[in-house]
């Protein structure tokens, strides 16, 4: 959906009306669904299923809920480039960080043979030290991201383990990525290795003498590059799932709603049709085949009519949600034009160059 379209119809609000996710995962791809009109019905129909699903067994949705809570709703935005283009993420010179590890050991070996390579020694740990913080300032976000997507798998695969009724093919699908996707989690856990007091500052020494965040942000950027796909696809998966609950609580939540029925001709057919958005709202039908003029006296509704038609064209494209007894329509992309400003003092008119 284009962004006027999207401003038009004020589908921030929408968005917000709807939102009631646990994570940032499922926020985001809420967000996206929403954005998405083009989506196959096999798709439409898993949703409504899942959305059925979690809304007939509450002890399924609550242990799902508890853990998507988990991953917090901070909003990760370093996770979303990372995944689009890992392979720019990863550092450069990759075969540089485990020399640097290993000349530590060199030294101290040695040492035993003549107590003047210990000098050496301490002349790398200086050394390693000051790519250490060097790397962390450049890398911090990449190595955030990282550890994002981490939790995004643990979350997955604590998620397998109860499943819901009417799910399963979901659940399947999260399980077989998660343990293609093991090693994230194991590469990982070296940026989170400390404990506390003494344990957390050994941690930290080792990590600094012998380069294991550089080491593991090196193998899982090529991990996450050559798996990409996948990891998309979980995170898409876990979001959904995400989303799916915030819809069904939607569902339940409004006076009128239906599932879109789609056919071949060029006619919108609405029963009882009302906004989202308004508190006891008023419906109307509609039979719209041929271009429609919408007349009446001022704040009327009109706008809030046409609004209330184009929201569940839209949201029954993607969500498989329509906001009326019954909503009939064939596959097309919603546009609007309803709040455009000419900007004179820049020059810009929609009639024309401004003089």
């Amino acid at each position: 959906m284009d962004d006027i379209t999207w401003n038009d119809l004020d589908m921030d609000a929408l968005y917000t009306r709807i939102n009631q996710c646990q994570s940032n995962v499922g926020e985001a791809v809420l967000y996206a669904m929403l954005r998405d009109t083009g989506v196959e019905q096999e798709v439409l129909d898993r949703r409504d299923r899942w959305m059925k699903a979690f809304a007939a067994d509450e002890q399924g949705r609550m242990q799902a809920q508890k853990g998507l809570s988990r991953l917090g709703l901070d909003q990760n935005l370093k996770a979303y480039a990372y995944m689009a283009r890992p392979d720019s993420q990863g550092p450069k010179h990759s075969w540089a960080y485990p020399l640097l590890a290993a000349l530590p050991l060199v030294w101290a070996a040695l040492g035993f043979l003549n107590p003047l390579f210990l000098l050496g020694l301490a002349l790398s740990f200086l050394l390693n030290m000051v790519v250490y913080y060097k790397t962390q300032a450049q890398w911090a976000p990449a190595e955030m991201a990282i550890q994002h997507l981490s939790r995004v798998l643990y979350t997955a695969s604590q998620q397998t383990k109860h499943i819901v009724p009417g799910m399963e093919d979901g659940y399947a699908e999260m399980d077989s990525l998660c343990r293609r996707l093991r090693p994230l989690k194991r590469w990982s856990a070296l940026f989170a290795m400390g404990g506390g007091d003494v344990l957390e500052a050994l941690a930290v020494y080792l990590r600094i003498v012998f380069m294991l965040d550089m080491i593991a942000l090196t193998r899982l950027s090529a991990f996450i590059t050559q798996n990409k796909q996948e990891v998309q696809a979980l995170y898409r998966l876990v979001g959904e799932m995400d989303a799916a609950i915030a819809l069904a609580s939607l569902r339940l939540s409004l006076p009128i709603h239906c599932a879109p029925s789609f056919h071949q001709e060029r006619s919108v057919l609405a029963t009882d049709l009302v906004h989202p958005l308004i508190k006891d709202p008023v419906p109307n039908s509609v039979s719209w085949a041929r271009n429609a003029l919408v007349t009446g006296s001022n704040a009327s509704g009109k706008s809030t009519f046409i609004k209330a038609l184009a929201l569940s064209a839209i949201c029954g494209q993607s969500l498989g949600i329509c906001f009326a007894r019954a909503f009939v329509m064939p596959r097309a992309q919603v546009m609007s034009s309803m709040a455009l400003r000419d900007q004179v003092l820049s020059g810009e008119s929609y009639f024309g160059p401004a003089e």
